[in-house]
């Protein structure tokens, strides 16, 4: 493959990716759409009943605020999309930092896989993980075999190497 042949893929692969982080965010704002939707539901019923439903009231404005954020990663994320392409530009992710929450955007890809190390072998992959798996960021990023890498902890307290190729910061 030619110097131009592998930065027009590079574009390629970059303008994907771009669009699956897309997919996902918007799939994930209606998805805590509809979460504010069941509250409400929660609230009349409680209210119906003369039940407090203050609780619910607290959620549903925690939900919004997630939804703020999610939009305004996801407006970041069109902006870049809209951009003439530059195959050496990585794609910007999510605001990552330590003790931060990331999850995996979609299945397959490298995001899916964590390793001993970050670095890209097929011996040091120990664990899967599928579409929506959570993240607890410990340490990163690191630089490595072209990618950027995150030390991670499941919810189930596997720990590892991820790639952020995939992931997505999660507010919740």
């Amino acid at each position: 493959m030619t110097e131009r042949q592998s930065a027009s893929q590079k574009a390629y692969d970059r303008q994907l990716v771009l669009q699956e982080r897309i997919s996902a965010y918007q799939q994930e704002i209606e998805n805590r759409r509809a979460k504010i939707g069941r509250i409400q539901h929660e609230v009349a019923m409680l209210e119906g009943r003369g039940d407090n439903a203050d609780h619910q009231r607290d959620s549903i404005a925690t939900v919004q605020e997630e939804i703020r954020v999610l939009e305004q990663q996801l407006t970041t994320l069109e902006r870049q999309a809209e951009d003439p392409i530059d195959p050496t530009q990585s794609v910007a992710t999510p605001e990552f930092v330590p003790g931060g929450m990331a999850l995996v955007a979609s299945d397959g890809g490298l995001s899916n896989k964590i390793f001993v190390e970050p670095r890209l072998d097929d011996v040091g992959i120990f664990a899967q993980s599928t579409a929506g798996t959570q993240f607890t960021l410990l340490d990163g990023p690191e630089q490595a075999d072209g990618h950027t890498w995150w030390r991670v902890r499941r919810t189930d307290g596997v720990e590892g190497w991820v790639v952020t190729d995939g992931l997505m910061g999660n507010p919740a």
